[in-house]
């Protein structure tokens, strides 16, 4: 990676603020059933135990307008 992609990655990093937004990811405890009808992209990590899988199949049940793309990240961070 060059030094200007470098700094753009960490600058892209640095604005993301995601705070406790993250922990939604771990322990996602919200029994919301309302259909999402905006756009959503769904990124999967194939590898990625971290997230159950549970997740992308009530995600895919609410968004009817989606897009699934699974992925060969070894992490969560991809």
């Amino acid at each position: 990676m060059d030094a200007s992609t470098q700094a753009e990655l960490i600058a892209v990093l640095a604005s993301l603020h995601s705070a406790g937004g993250f922990r939604c990811d771990l322990d996602h405890t919200s029994e919301a059933t309302a259909p999402l009808t905006q756009p959503a992209l769904i990124l999967r990590g194939r590898h990625d135990r971290s997230i159950p899988i549970e997740h992308v199949r009530r995600l895919k049940t609410l968004c009817s307008n989606r897009e699934v793309v699974d992925l060969e990240a070894d992490t969560h961070f991809i």
